[in-house]
């Protein structure tokens, strides 16, 4: 409660090939909270994307 993230921000560590090799998925869900305070969110990007690709632009 409270937190807050920026640009760059490390959000998580995980080992993608030990989940891979466990057969299981390693897609990411992005999710947005406070949504009253939102006025828009464009996705920019689907699908696999580089460390540090923009996913979405959020207007507050």
């Amino acid at each position: 409660e409270g937190q807050t993230v920026a640009a760059g921000d490390l959000l998580v560590e995980a080992n993608l090939d030990a989940i891979r090799e466990a057969g299981r998925e390693t897609s990411t869900v992005v999710v947005f909270t406070n949504t009253d305070a939102i006025k828009s969110v464009k996705v920019e990007h689907t699908g696999k994307l580089a460390a540090n690709a923009p996913v979405a632009k959020v207007e507050l």
